[in-house]
Protein backbone atom coordinates (compact mmCIF):
# COMPACT_ATOMS: atom_id res chain seq x y z
CA UNK A 1 0.00 0.00 0.00
CA UNK A 2 1.21 3.24 -1.10
CA UNK A 3 1.39 5.54 2.41
CA UNK A 4 -1.44 7.79 3.04
CA UNK A 5 -0.67 11.80 3.55
CA UNK A 6 -2.37 12.78 7.07
CA UNK A 7 -5.40 14.46 4.95
CA UNK A 8 -5.86 10.76 2.98
CA UNK A 9 -5.41 9.00 6.21
CA UNK A 10 -8.48 11.01 7.95
CA UNK A 11 -10.30 10.96 4.49
CA UNK A 12 -9.65 7.23 4.51
CA UNK A 13 -10.72 6.53 8.10
CA UNK A 14 -13.66 8.51 7.91
CA UNK A 15 -14.56 6.86 5.41
CA UNK A 16 -14.85 3.80 6.30
CA UNK A 17 -16.33 4.39 10.35
CA UNK A 18 -19.55 6.26 8.16
CA UNK A 19 -20.28 2.88 6.45
CA UNK A 20 -19.63 0.42 9.91
CA UNK A 21 -21.95 2.79 11.49
CA UNK A 22 -24.45 2.76 8.81
CA UNK A 23 -23.76 -1.25 8.92
CA UNK A 24 -24.03 -1.36 12.80
CA UNK A 25 -27.14 0.58 12.94
CA UNK A 26 -29.00 -1.82 11.09
CA UNK A 27 -28.17 -4.50 12.98
CA UNK A 28 -24.82 -5.87 11.41
CA UNK A 29 -22.45 -5.52 14.57
CA UNK A 30 -19.30 -7.48 14.18
CA UNK A 31 -16.55 -4.35 13.81
CA UNK A 32 -14.16 -6.37 12.94
CA UNK A 33 -15.37 -8.33 10.04
CA UNK A 34 -17.03 -4.91 9.00
CA UNK A 35 -13.76 -3.69 8.54
CA UNK A 36 -12.63 -6.20 6.43
CA UNK A 37 -15.60 -6.62 4.16
CA UNK A 38 -15.28 -2.26 3.93
CA UNK A 39 -11.20 -2.47 2.87
CA UNK A 40 -12.21 -5.10 0.43
CA UNK A 41 -14.61 -3.66 -1.24
CA UNK A 42 -12.36 -0.27 -1.33
CA UNK A 43 -9.51 -2.60 -2.73
CA UNK A 44 -7.06 -2.80 -0.29
CA UNK A 45 -5.98 -6.61 -0.07
CA UNK A 46 -5.80 -8.66 3.18
CA UNK A 47 -3.52 -7.64 5.25
CA UNK A 48 -2.63 -4.40 3.65
CA UNK A 49 -3.63 -2.29 6.22
CA UNK A 50 -2.17 -2.55 9.40
CA UNK A 51 -4.73 -4.25 11.53
CA UNK A 52 -6.95 -2.74 9.56
CA UNK A 53 -7.00 0.52 10.71
CA UNK A 54 -5.87 3.49 8.67
CA UNK A 55 -4.30 5.04 12.12
CA UNK A 56 -2.05 1.83 12.97
CA UNK A 57 -0.96 2.13 9.64
CA UNK A 58 0.07 5.45 9.50
CA UNK A 59 1.38 5.81 12.79
CA UNK A 60 3.08 1.73 12.70
CA UNK A 61 0.77 0.64 16.17
CA UNK A 62 3.07 3.50 17.86
CA UNK A 63 -0.29 4.79 20.09
CA UNK A 64 1.24 8.32 20.60
CA UNK A 65 2.03 9.06 17.26
CA UNK A 66 -1.68 8.27 16.65
CA UNK A 67 -3.72 10.57 13.77
CA UNK A 68 -5.98 10.90 16.63
CA UNK A 69 -3.95 11.05 19.93
CA UNK A 70 -2.21 14.00 18.43
CA UNK A 71 -5.18 15.69 18.50
CA UNK A 72 -6.55 14.57 21.90
CA UNK A 73 -3.55 12.69 23.98
CA UNK A 74 -6.32 11.12 25.84
CA UNK A 75 -7.92 9.67 22.67
CA UNK A 76 -7.95 5.21 23.56
CA UNK A 77 -9.59 3.66 20.41
CA UNK A 78 -10.69 0.79 23.09
CA UNK A 79 -11.91 3.83 25.22
CA UNK A 80 -15.23 3.43 27.13
CA UNK A 81 -16.74 5.98 26.20
CA UNK A 82 -16.35 5.24 22.38
CA UNK A 83 -15.04 2.00 21.68
CA UNK A 84 -14.53 0.98 17.95
CA UNK A 85 -16.90 -2.11 19.19
CA UNK A 86 -19.51 0.90 19.61
CA UNK A 87 -19.31 1.71 15.95
CA UNK A 88 -21.52 4.98 15.97
CA UNK A 89 -20.00 6.24 18.79
CA UNK A 90 -16.45 5.77 17.31
CA UNK A 91 -17.46 7.47 14.13
CA UNK A 92 -18.96 9.94 16.19
CA UNK A 93 -15.50 10.47 18.17
CA UNK A 94 -13.30 10.65 14.93
CA UNK A 95 -15.48 13.41 13.15
CA UNK A 96 -15.29 15.69 16.62
CA UNK A 97 -11.58 14.89 16.25
CA UNK A 98 -11.39 15.77 12.72
CA UNK A 99 -13.31 19.10 13.05
CA UNK A 100 -10.66 19.73 15.78
CA UNK A 101 -7.46 18.94 13.55
CA UNK A 102 -9.25 21.10 10.66
CA UNK A 103 -9.93 24.30 12.76
CA UNK A 104 -6.32 24.20 13.99
CA UNK A 105 -5.13 24.30 10.57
Amino acid sequence: MKKLTLDETWEQSLAMWKWISRQWTRGRRDVLALKEEWLKKQGYGESEVLRDCFFCQACREICSNCPAVLIDSSFDCIGTDYSYHDAPAFYAKLKELNKIRLEAK
